[in-house]
């Protein structure tokens, strides 16, 4: 793997952990995130390629145009039931870390949250999203 692309994917680690966060200390309540958290070091030191890979394929490829016009609604208001089905070919690869379940109560705990949540918590929130989309396809396009 060239300079770049570890530069770019600790960026991308970087981004993605510090989104964690800000989500921790706005729903500190939000015992989900603290599971998530933990899931997002473990699949790191295990496999740090795989969380990447995984967003640029099942996020970036189907959700690029509405994570970058800002479409947080979009989100809010979309089944993610179909796109979690994935997740479990990528379980072997995270050694069981990964499990749809998990994930998508962790998404359906948030949505209620996220919908009332200040303006500027939300524009900080697509801006996580969109800089983890910039950087994954930055990523990909660096051999």
């Amino acid at each position: 793997m060239s300079e770049t692309k570890k530069t770019i994917l600790k960026l991308f680690h970087e981004q993605f952990y510090d989104f964690i966060l800000d989500m921790q200390k706005i729903f500190p309540e939000e015992k989900t995130i603290n599971v998530l958290k933990n899931s997002f070091t473990l699949l790191k030191n295990m496999n740090p390629v795989l969380i990447i890979k995984v967003w640029n394929e099942k996020v970036v490829s189907k959700y690029k145009n509405e994570i970058l016009s800002g479409n947080i609604e979009y989100f809010l208001e979309k089944d993610y039931s179909d796109d979690l089905n994935a997740v479990d070919e990528y379980k072997n690869m995270a050694n069981g870390s990964l499990d749809k379940n998990n994930i998508n109560n962790f998404i359906e705990n948030l949505k209620p949250k996220i919908k009332i949540m200040s303006n500027e918590n939300k524009q900080k929130t697509i801006k996580y999203l969109q800089n983890l989309v910039e950087l994954s396809i930055f990523y990909e396009n660096n051999i």
